[in-house]
């Protein structure tokens, strides 16, 4: 959950923040089969679990897909969505980086050096990339792994998306990165014309990992969809 840090640093204490690691993912634990489906079930039992009224439900790449997917599932469970360089597939525009995911290392600082993001980007804040680096691997009888699962990936894909954005009409806000290669004209479009409900639309001037530089912007966002659905109840 590493990854989000930089985002919820800038939503608490103002607003109850509930991150959760996917199955296949972080510390969470695997499964023999992953689906857009199986994941979305797991979103919706940690927001029937923690309570409090419907959560803004965010995304970032595969995360807002299967965010999707939820919002289409449980309707009465998710008030809105916020995708962030999403729902475009950054597998079919960057390497599985198969050999990454394989690889063991002798201790965890070799493993912090060797590791990459999904896509080739220039990352300014380093102090939070090596924090999402030290929390992506784990001990296994005395090397160091990544803890991902490498069946995760391709499991969400175009025709999933495609049914579930039509199936929904909970508001969709996408923020997407102007240099990023995941979400296209072409992903645009497509999310503006398959969505059945209100659809915004936010460009930042980065990559497809927003997470990292553009973290308070991604959390501006957040902070302003909320604000306005809690003035319009």
């Amino acid at each position: 959950m590493a990854w989000w840090d930089g985002v919820i640093a800038d939503l608490v204490p103002e607003l109850t923040v509930v991150a959760l690691d996917l199955s296949g993912h972080g510390d969470s634990g695997w499964r023999d089969r992953y689906s857009g489906e199986g994941w979305a079930s797991e979103v919706g039992a940690v927001i029937d679990f923690v309570g409090g009224g419907r959560p803004i439900l965010v995304g970032h790449s595969l995360g807002g897909r299967v965010a999707i997917v939820t919002a289409a599932r449980y309707p009465g469970l998710v008030r809105e969505l916020v995708l962030v360089d999403s729902p475009g597939d950054v597998t079919r525009v960057a390497p599985r980086r198969a050999a990454q995911r394989a690889r063991r290392h002798g201790s965890l600082d070799a493993a912090i050096e060797a590791f990459q993001v999904q896509l080739p980007e220039i990352i300014r804040n380093r102090e939070l990339l090596c924090r999402v680096a030290a929390h992506s691997y784990r001990n296994v009888d005395g090397s160091w792994q990544l803890k991902a699962d490498r069946h995760v990936f391709r499991r969400v894909d175009h025709d999933v998306v495609a049914r579930n954005l039509a199936a929904t009409t909970v508001p969709i806000t996408e923020i997407w990165g102007e240099s990023s290669p995941v979400v296209t004209a072409e992903v645009l479009e497509f999310l503006a014309n398959t969505h059945a409900g209100p659809t915004d639309f936010i460009a930042l001037p980065g990559g497809h990992h927003l997470l990292f530089d553009h973290a308070p912007a991604v959390a501006s966002v957040v902070r302003s969809r909320w604000a306005s659905l809690t003035a319009a109840a």
